[in-house]
């Protein structure tokens, strides 16, 4: 559902305007004719209650998009209504107007702030699901389709499950796609067959291992010599290919281009961005450099996602502008 249109709009502002100005006429005359107060400040006191509880309104409208909590705000735009509430009864009882006057001014606050509460609240929920922070509906297959079928009904629920579980995964930065939550649950080894550990011997790459490290404990016995010569030769071999690393590493930034981001641990929306920016639009070359710049291997979906989210927020940051891409 979309917002509202200019009619619906003009409709509120009339509503609220109305409730307002009764509010407004109520704490104006108590503070001029009753209370002998200045003009000009009988018109600043109905502004201090009425348009502090809207502008506190606006206020919780603002955190109800944001991941902030908007308690304190609301909770003071309940207590400026329920003030300007109160001091508009009590001026409908000192002129005698009975309790159809009091109940006429005194709703008057409460009306507006309703309806300005029910308009932004409508509005805030808009923002929120164009943003993709509230979860579509469920499919419903149906109470016949329940009766007559219902493990596939079962498993429809469990696919749409599983979809929005994949759709709120694919909007995060550095997931790996082989991550444990999305591998196969293990199976349970039933009693009287065989245990885990026997599960696992069976597997022919830990019986090669194993048989390879049977064969190789004799040998480490006779010519432990020659065991501590090849471990010196594997560190300084190991120290060399990590000097090596270390040179190359230093070359790829040299040679990659200024406008890229230096600090190791940036995020790779942030590395997308800055390709689409400069022109960058090739995934294994945003891939290239996001590897270097981090100093790790990069997957390439996980930089697609990020690079088609720069192009689409770049696309829709220039059709605002009137240009195109």
């Amino acid at each position: 559902m979309s917002s509202f249109d200019w009619k619906g709009k003009a409709l509120f502002g009339l509503v609220v305007g109305v409730a307002l100005a009764m509010s407004w006429y109520s704490m104006m005359h108590m503070a001029t004719v009753v209370f002998g107060l200045p003009l000009i400040l009988g018109v600043g006191i109905s502004l201090a209650f009425d348009g502090g509880a809207l502008f506190l309104g606006l206020v919780t409208a603002k955190y109800a998009v944001s991941e902030d909590s908007g308690f304190g705000a609301k909770a003071a735009t309940y207590a400026f209504i329920a003030v300007s509430a109160y001091l508009n009864i009590m001026h409908a009882s000192m002129l005698g107007y009975g309790i159809a006057g009091m109940v006429m001014f005194g709703s008057a606050p409460v009306m507006a702030g309703i309806l300005f509460e029910v308009f932004l609240k409508f509005e805030s929920r808009q923002a929120l699901r164009k943003a993709g922070r509230i979860l579509d509906h469920m499919p419903k297959a149906g109470k016949l389709a329940w009766l007559r079928y219902p493990k596939a009904s079962w498993r429809l629920q469990g696919q749409a499950l599983k979809a929005r579980l994949m759709k709120a995964v694919n909007s995060l930065e550095d997931i790996d796609e082989t991550h444990a939550l999305f591998a196969g649950k293990p199976k349970a080894v039933k009693a009287g067959t065989q245990t885990a550990m026997q599960a696992i011997d069976d597997v022919p790459a830990v019986r090669q291992a194993k048989q390879a490290d049977t064969q190789a404990e004799p040998k480490a016995q006779k010519a432990p010599e020659k065991a501590q010569q090849t471990g010196k030769a594997d560190r300084d071999q190991g120290q060399a290919d990590s000097s090596s690393e270390r040179q190359t590493e230093a070359q790829a930034l040299l040679d990659m281009p200024d406008w890229l981001p230096t600090q190791e641990k940036v995020s790779l929306q942030a590395l997308a961005n800055a390709c689409v920016d400069n022109g960058v639009t090739d995934i294994m070359q945003a891939t290239e450099y996001a590897a270097a710049v981090r100093k790790s291997p990069v997957a390439r979906a996980t930089m697609q996602k990020a690079l088609h989210r720069a192009k689409t927020a770049k696309a829709q940051t220039l059709e605002g502008t009137g240009q195109y891409l």
